[in-house]
């Protein structure tokens, strides 16, 4: 049984943040193999306060979700493969 999204409102601070935090648990997650040429640290963009917010009735939790630790394997696979 599959429980409704929390309804909570957007915050557009604490996303960016979760997501700098996010960041963070991958960079160190690939630091052994940071140092690799062609391996890269994503950056993420801040959404500007100008932009038409979506959907305020949208929750944080309806976002797809993202396995980090097999995404973060498969980058350090491919920073493998490369001369």
């Amino acid at each position: 049984m599959v429980s409704p999204p929390a309804q909570e409102p957007w915050d557009e601070d604490e996303i960016a943040k979760e997501a700098a935090h996010e960041q963070a648990l991958l960079a160190s997650y690939m630091a052994p193999t940071a140092a690799g040429p062609g391996v890269t640290v994503l950056q993420t963009k801040k959404r500007s306060k100008t932009e038409v917010p979506m959907a305020r009735s949208r929750s944080k939790r309806s976002r797809k979700e993202v396995d980090y630790v097999a995404l973060a394997k498969e980058l350090v696979e491919q920073g493998q493969q490369q001369p």
